[in-house]
């Protein structure tokens, strides 16, 4: 089994440069990498954020597990380093499942933890025009997969 991620708010995304959104404390300036965070009351992009999986923390009723990830178009699995998903807009997304340290095949399991690290990239306040509080609004949807 692995998961995938899919934006349920991508027409409100802001691509920004998400600082230190990977799990490895890559930035994120790739918008495929990003998730929208809502719009202000005037219909303005509030901004993106982005989800990471935390890698170093993975683990399976087994114990710890590498993490490993696979374009959705692609047939290879590699070590995930950032953990970074992409959202799952046509075209595009990523796969992310367990494998025993040192390779990349996909592993069963029972159970499994995968911690994930969401951070968030919000535009200037002068570009929003907010004076009262708005609240943020984005929502993703994970999906579990069979492989």
């Amino acid at each position: 089994m692995a998961f995938t991620t899919m934006d349920d708010r991508q027409d409100s995304l802001k691509n920004l440069n998400i600082v230190g959104g990977g799990a490895d404390g890559r930035d994120i300036p790739e918008s495929t990498g990003q998730y929208g965070l809502g719009k202000t009351a005037e219909g303005v992009n509030i901004g993106a954020y982005s989800i990471a999986v935390n890698t170093a923390l993975v683990t399976t009723e087994a114990g710890s597990k590498a993490t490993i990830d696979q374009e959705l178009n692609s047939e290879e699995w590699v070590n995930s380093v950032g953990g970074i998903t992409i959202d799952g807009r046509p075209g595009f997304g990523r796969k992310f499942t367990v494998a025993d340290t040192g390779t990349t095949v996909p592993v069963a399991f029972t159970e499994a933890v995968f911690p994930l690290l969401v951070t968030a990239a919000i535009d200037s306040t002068t570009n929003l025009g907010i004076t009262d509080n708005t609240p943020l609004d984005g929502q993703a949807t994970i999906s579990l997969v069979y492989l």
